[in-house]
Parts: structure tokens; sequence; C-alpha cells
């Protein structure tokens, strides 16, 4: 996992993974390399949901930082957003239902 001391910003390098990460076959693994970046301005929730297939809402908030700002810009790239967004809200607050895709790798 990656670290971020001293408020620093995620790198070009982990702006590119996020941008290409293979969000069809591990949305998950997606949303573990976020937290880190997301840890000392924002927020990242995790809620389980169970209805015939299990969910997860994953909530993403910026706390208006530069840096998770460009992360969203990045995740905003990668087909994750078009796959599992659900709202933004005012104030840099993202919801994503995120689940397994049939046919995914990990399935």
């Amino acid at each position: 996992m990656q670290e971020y001391p001293n408020n620093s910003y995620p790198s070009e390098e982990d702006l590119t993974t996020i941008e290409n990460w293979d969000s069809f076959n591990d949305p998950f693994g997606l949303i573990e390399f976020l937290v880190p970046i997301f840890e000392e301005y924002g927020k990242i929730k995790r809620y389980d949901f169970i209805d015939d297939t299990t969910i997860q809402e994953v909530v993403i908030i910026t706390g208006g930082w530069s840096g998770n700002e460009n992360a969203i810009e990045a995740l905003s790239k990668n087909i994750f957003w078009s796959l599992y967004w659900e709202k933004s809200e005012r104030g840099g607050k993202y919801t994503f239902h995120v689940f397994k895709m049939k046919g995914a790798k990990n399935e």
C-alpha cells in the first residue's frame, strides 16, 4: 500500500494507475488503492448492502484538497465512473454503488 507522508500529493504515476485500473475485473482493488490518498484530508466510507447481489456503497469525500480532487479527476477518466457512479453532491461528495460484474475475471 502506498503512503502519502507530510500531506504529499498523489504522484503522476498514481494518477495514471487510477486512470488505467481494470475496474471491470477489480473495482474493489481500486477502492483499496484510493484509501491512503484520501486519509489525510478526505474520507472513503464503505457500506455493505445485500440484495440479489452484494453491493458496496462507496462514498468518497475530497475535503476540498486539491490532491484528492486530482484523484477524483483521474477516477472520472476510468470506466469505474461509468459503471458504478450513483451521484455527486456539492462540496466534493461522490457516491458509487460497486459490485462484482458478471463475467469478471475475479467473479
